[in-house]
């Protein structure tokens, strides 16, 4: 999709272990967030994102070296599989039927995002019948 848009796929970044771990964790970390906002002055509520990353970086340096460990052996996985992925579709060769159906799929919408674009543009209306979608 990226090639008929004439933009690049960018390759993904690596996330940190903390990041990682803040998914799996998030009622915690915000239940404990929303918990210190409740202590402290009621103008701090609007702080609660910062408040939140602060929670959530105290709770992850509480653990131990063998549960960081682990967070990062899985922020590693999970970095190798999306550079498979990005590596796939960057390579151009679709081999697989349902990414050549997806290829096929993302080129018919842009080609109708094109079309309504066009019409727009140049005042006219489309065909009543013609779905863009």
């Amino acid at each position: 999709m990226c090639e008929v848009m004439g933009r690049k796929v960018r390759q993904p970044r690596h996330q940190s272990a903390s990041n990682i771990w803040r998914r799996s964790f998030r009622k915690e970390i915000e239940a404990e967030a929303s918990r210190e906002v409740e202590t402290q002055d009621k103008s701090r509520k609007r702080d609660l994102a910062s408040i939140r990353e602060q929670v959530a970086k105290r709770m992850f340096e509480a653990l131990t070296k063998e549960e960081k460990d682990e967070w990062t052996a899985i922020s590693n996985i999970e970095h190798e599989e999306n550079m498979m992925n990005w590596r796939k579709v960057t390579s151009g060769d679709f081999t697989d039927p349902a990414d050549r159906q997806r290829y096929l799929y993302l080129i018919f919408v842009s080609r109708n995002y094109v079309i309504y674009i066009v019409c727009a543009e140049s005042f006219e209306t489309c065909l009543p019948s013609y779905n863009l979608y």
